[in-house]
C-alpha cells in the first residue's frame, strides 16, 4: 500500500474517534510530555478545525509566520517556537529575565528578542537551531530609569501586571520589511533603529518621554510609527529615519480600557502611502464600545479619514486584548479587533462589511480574553490568541490558538 493512501486512511479513522476518546488521548499525550498540546487531532500539514489549547503556558508576546505554520510564545523568560499542525513545541528558547517582545525576521529563520532590565541586550534567535546569533548591547544605564510610579513602572500582560525589579531599557520591537534594520522602543520615549549585521545605531528618535509600546516600519523603511504610552496619556507618533526627524504625533482617544498600558493598533499600507491606528471608548452602562480608526497620510502624518462605528450589547467587545489588531487588506479593506469581536472595513464606504465574534476555546467562557489578533496573509485569515484561565486562579493556565478563515466572517 503506498504510503500517501495508507497516511489518508490514517487521517479518515482518527476522525472518527468519539470526543471521549480524543479528551482520554489528550490526557495521555499531556503525559508523554510538555512539548505535546493537549489536542492530538493536530496531523502533519493539515490545520485545525478547532482551537490549539495549550496547557500550562502564558504568552507574555507573540508573532506567527505569515502562513500560520509556526509560531513563537513568550512564556515568562522562555520563548518557544510551535508547530500548528502538528500541536508540538520545536524549541524554546530561555533568557535570564522576563520576556517582553519579540518579532520573526521577514524570512522567518531569525527571532529577535528583548527583556526586562535596563541593562538587557536585544537578542538575535537561529529559529532552526534555537541558539543565540547576536547580542545588541543596551544603551541605557543601570537605574530605575525616567518611570515617576510604581503604575508607570508596572507592564501588562495578558491576565496579569508584572512589575519589573530591573527596570525597563526597550519595551518594543520590530524588522524592517527586508530584515536589515530593527526598531525597538524605549521606556525613556526614544526609538532606536539598530543595523542587524554590525549592531550600529542607525538613527536615534526622539519621542515625548513616554514608554514606547509598539513600533512599527513602513514598507519602504523610510519611516517609523510607533505608539507612547504613559501618565500624559496615549500618543501615535510617526518620525522620517533618514532624516530622524519627528514628522507628526496623534494624540489617541482611548477611554475605559486597561487604562495607559493597552498598545494602540498601529499599521502601513502595503503600499506605504498611508498609515492607521485605532482608539475606542468603552461605554458600559449601555453596554457599547465607540471605536474609531484613523487613517492618514504617511508623507505628512496628515489625517485624511475617520471610520467610527459602535459596537453595542456586545459582552466578548469588553475583553479587551492587550495587542489589538490593524491591518490593510486588498480591495481597500481593513482588518481590526475590539477585543473579541474581529471587524472587515470597507474603507471607501467608510462602514464595517464582515464581522466574527470568537467563541472562547476553552469551556464554556462568555467572554473570551483575546491577547492578540494577527492577519495571516496566506491564508487570509486571522490567528485568533486567547488568554484563558481555571476561574481558581488569576494567572493565565492556557494558550488558546485559533485560526479564523475570513470565509467565516458574516456579511453587515
Amino acid at each position: 500500500m503506498a504510503k500517501g493512501l495508507r497516511f489518508r486512511r490514517i487521517v479518515e479513522m482518527l476522525g472518527r474517534i468519539p470526543l471521549s476518546m480524543v479528551m482520554l488521548l489528550g490526557g495521555f499525550f499531556e503525559v508523554l510530555g510538555a512539548d505535546t498540546a493537549i489536542q492530538p487531532r493536530m496531523l502533519l500539514g493539515v490545520y485545525p478545525d478547532r482551537p490549539l489549547v495549550l496547557k500550562r503556558t502564558s504568552c507574555n508576546a507573540f508573532d506567527a509566520f505569515a502562513d500560520g505554520s509556526r509560531f513563537v510564545c513568550a512564556n515568562g523568560t522562555s520563548v518557544e517556537l510551535w508547530d500548528l499542525a502538528s500541536g508540538r513545541r520545536v524549541l524554546s528558547m530561555r533568557h535570564p529575565r522576563t520576556v517582553m517582545g519579540v518579532s520573526i525576521a521577514p524570512d522567518e529563520r531569525t527571532l529577535l528578542t528583548i527583556t526586562e532590565g535596563r541593562q538587557s541586550p536585544a537578542r538575535l534567535w537561529s529559529l532552526e537551531s534555537g541558539k543565540t546569533l547576536k547580542e545588541y548591547p543596551s544603551p541605557f544605564q543601570d537605574d530605575a530609569g525616567i518611570c515617576r510610579s510604581v503604575e508607570e513602572r508596572s507592564w501588562r500582560f495578558p491576565r496579569r501586571v508584572y512589575l519589573p525589579e530591573a527596570g525597563l531599557g526597550f519595551t518594543s520591537v520590530a524588522f524592517s520589511p527586508t530584515g536589515g534594520l530593527f526598531a525597538a522602543g524605549s521606556e525613556d520615549g526614544d526609538v532606536f533603529v539598530f543595523g542587524r549585521e554590525d549592531g550600529a545605531t542607525v538613527a536615534r528618535l526622539q519621542g515625548n518621554g513616554e514608554r514606547v509600546v509598539s513600533v512599527v516600519f513602513s514598507p519602504n523603511g523610510q519611516r517609523v510609527l510607533a505608539c507612547s504610552a504613559g501618565a500624559g496619556g496615549r500618543a501615535v507618533l510617526l518620525w522620517a529615519v533618514e532624516a530622524k526627524v519627528l514628522v507628526k504625533q496623534h494624540v489617541v482617544k482611548n477611554e475605559g480600557f486597561w487604562d495607559f498600558r493597552y498598545r494602540i493598533p498601529l499599521a502601513f499600507s502595503a503600499d506605504g502611502t498611508r498609515f492607521g491606528f485605532s482608539g475606542r471608548t468603552a461605554r458600559p452602562e449601555m453596554p457599547s464600545v465607540d471605536v474609531s480608526i484613523c487613517l492618514c497620510d504617511a508623507e505628512s502624518g496628515d489625517r485624511v479619514r475617520d471610520l467610527t462605528c459602535t459596537i453595542l450589547r456586545e459582552p466578548a467587545a469588553l475583553s479587551m486584548s492587550v495587542d489589538g489588531c490593524l491591518t490593510f487588506l486588498p480591495n481597500e479593506q481593513l482588518l481590526a479587533n475590539t477585543g473579541a469581536v474581529l471587524q472587515v472595513w470597507d474603507i471607501e464606504r467608510a462602514s464595517v462589511s464582515h464581522r466574527h465574534v470568537v467563541k472562547s476555546g476553552v469551556g464554556s467562557y462568555a467572554r473570551p480574553n483575546v491577547a492578540y489578533v494577527k492577519y495571516l496573509p496566506a491564508l487570509h485569515a486571522a490567528m485568533v490568541v486567547e488568554a484563558e484561565n481555571d476561574e481558581n486562579t488569576l494567572h493565565q493556565d492556557w494558550t488558546v490558538i485559533s485560526i479564523v478563515p475570513f470565509g467565516a466572517f458574516a456579511k453587515e
